[in-house]
């Protein structure tokens, strides 16, 4: 029954109420001829009228005051109804917002809800996807267990990374993980499931009235049972079913809101990315518990709070509200960047400040979705620093191929010019510069030599063909042949001073490794140094390390090249005319590297160069880890 009905019925007892006050006022003041008549009714049972009469007058105010008071709470119930639909609407915008799909279910498998990004990665129109039975889009092959874990699932069972293959709308497959709870009602039975997908890569208590029969109603009700029976039953029926429609309303749309708001709550918490939801003043209405735990907050420290009173960081939350003051005036969507201090160190996020309307289209509040995207930056960074290595190596092969290619033209020149003078010579019987020739040729050849074994031992090193060898050997000893080698050359015009200190006389060490090294830096510091000048070999063994210093007094290297040095075809900057290859620094940083050593370098350009290599002198405590080692 309405209100206006209602209002009708009880105007309608006011009237006959005051048509039985008529008659009793006739009935003791009667007409003089009717004197009789009145004789007939007592006095007693006229004044028992009167008071019955009175008492249902009291009753139809108290009446009208309680259909005041029930205008003034369906009232409240309509603006009860109007905010619990704005919440309703800011839920689904919500719903809609989250990034992974959503849909809940009947135990059947019948689709009830579903936010847009289900609908998209089903590939179909939202407003035809409710309805639908959801088994339609699993893949044909795999109907049969959706059938088996829907039976698990209406048993109130959980399923957590389910993966399903989907076959959407115009046959386009993917496969799906599905995190599957079911909801249940207050009798904790299951009555429908929550589906969470996405792609692989108190109650209202009204008040009850009461209307108590007197002793005078009783009698009165025994002297006019038509009247005054009829007239009360009705207040009474209109009163308990108002009051009941009351408690009714008010708990459904308690309950529907409560509910709304823990399944809304539970969805949002379950995802990886924060949502935050703030007003215009920038006070918290709601917070999910993946944005409140990863500041070391609860969900409840925020609400109504504003990030002052949570000490948040001045500089990133100043901007923050400048741009959550933007979309209010502007109704257009933000996205941008920041790092922030969480649990978990610094971490970098994504977030997208959205308007929310409510119901007349005014912009109430502001959902702000944050996705973590360290990971992302990392992998980005990761991969730039992976492509600025292969640009580098492969300027390095082009680099590599044409230094080769220009040493190995000069030196096969210098041949051919060699035998183009023997053959001339040959005519003039000159037998003296015929044999300076074949010198010549053989320097040449042994480069070539030197030359391609160079790229062979660098191209096992980098393959890591190469291990260590280790033997005992004496030092000192070692050295001075090294250096006797370097001294039969016929170019040889340097002065190679050598000291050693130490306990040198058994040394465990790779002695191939080490001539590398020894020979490679030897060769570099004579070659790029004057000739005659001195070149110093210092060896010093102490503290279980063998320290090599090798010090020229040549052209030096810049400042700007010493980080670059130690790559294969590298080149300073300052060598002009000088040949070379690129490599003998390269090869001796890498055997250092193989022997678990260390290698630096002190230089000074036009003043000189001092490379210093420390090496273990015992490497038989990592023949395990080789597991390769002999003694000679």
């Amino acid at each position: 029954m309405t209100n206006e009905m209602f209002d009708q019925q009880l105007l309608s007892s006011r009237r006959r109420l005051e048509e039985l006050w008529q008659r009793a006022d006739k009935l003791q003041n009667p007409p003089t001829d009717l004197t009789s008549q009145t004789d007939q009714i007592p006095e007693q049972q006229q004044e028992l009228l009167r008071e019955s009469l009175e008492e249902f007058s009291f009753s139809l105010e108290e009446l009208q005051v309680l259909v005041e008071e029930l205008h003034v709470q369906n009232e409240e119930l309509t603006n009860s109804r109007t905010a619990l639909e704005a919440e309703r609407q800011r839920y689904k915008e919500l719903f809609d917002l989250v990034p992974d799909g959503y849909l809940v279910t009947t135990l059947e498998g019948t689709i009830l809800e579903a936010n847009q990004t289900a609908a998209q990665l089903l590939n179909v129109s939202h407003k035809y996807l409710v309805g639908k039975p959801f088994i339609v889009f699993v893949a044909a092959e795999e109907r049969r267990k959706f059938y088996y874990q829907l039976s698990q699932l209406r048993r109130g069972e959980s399923i957590k990374n389910w993966q399903v293959k989907i076959q959407s709308r115009r046959d386009a497959c993917l496969t799906v993980a599905f995190t599957v709870t079911p909801v249940h009602n207050q009798q904790e039975q299951v009555v429908n499931l929550r589906w969470r997908f996405f792609e692989v890569f108190p109650t209202h208590n009204q008040k009850e009235w009461d209307i108590e029969s007197t002793t005078q109603e009783q009698k009165g009700r025994s002297l006019f049972p038509s009247v005054l029976r009829p007239i009360k039953s009705y207040c009474q029926e209109q009163l308990a079913s108002s009051n009941q429609l009351i408690e009714i309303s008010s708990q459904q749309f308690a309950i529907a809101a409560h509910q709304a708001g823990r399944v809304l709550d539970d969805i949002l918490s379950s995802t990886p990315d924060g949502f935050l939801v703030t007003d215009r003043t920038g006070k918290y209405i709601y917070v999910n518990r993946t944005a409140a735990q990863s500041l070391g907050f609860s969900q409840s420290d925020f609400i109504g709070k504003t990030w002052r009173q949570l000490e948040l960081p001045v500089e990133i939350m100043e901007r923050f509200d400048t741009q959550r003051e933007a979309v209010f005036r502007t109704g257009e969507p933000l996205t941008d960047e920041t790092s922030f201090t969480t649990v978990q160190g610094v971490r970098d996020y994504e977030y997208t400040i959205n308007p929310v309307s409510d119901i007349y289209s005014d912009i109430e509040a502001v959902i702000v979705t944050v996705k973590d995207i360290t990971k992302h930056k990392q992998a980005a960074a990761e991969a730039n620093i992976a492509l600025a290595t292969e640009k580098e190596m492969s300027t390095l092969k082009s680099q590599s191929v044409f230094v080769v290619s220009q040493e190995l033209r000069n030196l096969l020149h210098n041949i051919f010019g060699y035998i183009e003078l023997i053959e001339i010579d040959n005519n003039q019987g000159n037998n003296e510069k015929k044999l300076n020739c074949f010198r010549r040729i053989q320097v040449n050849l042994k480069r070539i030599n030197q030359l391609l074994d160079d790229l062979l031992w660098i191209g096992k090193l980098e393959a890591g063909e190469v291990l260590p060898n280790p033997s005992l050997f004496d030092l000192s000893k070692f050295c001075q042949e090294l250096i006797a080698e370097l001294q039969q050359g016929a170019d040889f015009k340097h002065r190679i001073t050598f000291s050693i200190e130490g306990q040198y006389s058994s040394v465990c060490m790779d002695r191939k490794l080490l001539r590398y090294i020894l020979l490679n830096l030897l060769f570099n510091a004579i070659k790029y140094s004057p000739k005659s000048s001195e070149v110093k070999l210092d060896v010093a063994c102490h503290d279980r390390n063998a320290i090599f210093c090798i010090q020229d007094f040549g052209i030096g290297i810049p400042q700007q090249d010493q980080e670059l040095m130690f790559k294969a075809f590298y080149r300073g900057s300052n060598v002009d005319s000088v040949t070379g290859k690129g490599l003998g620094l390269a090869i001796a940083k890498q055997c250092v590297d193989l022997q678990k050593g260390e290698i630096s370098v002190a230089s000074e350009e036009g003043v000189g160069t001092t490379l210093t290599v420390k090496l273990p002198l015992n490497l038989r405590k990592f023949k395990r880890e080789w597991g390769v080692g002999s003694r000679e």
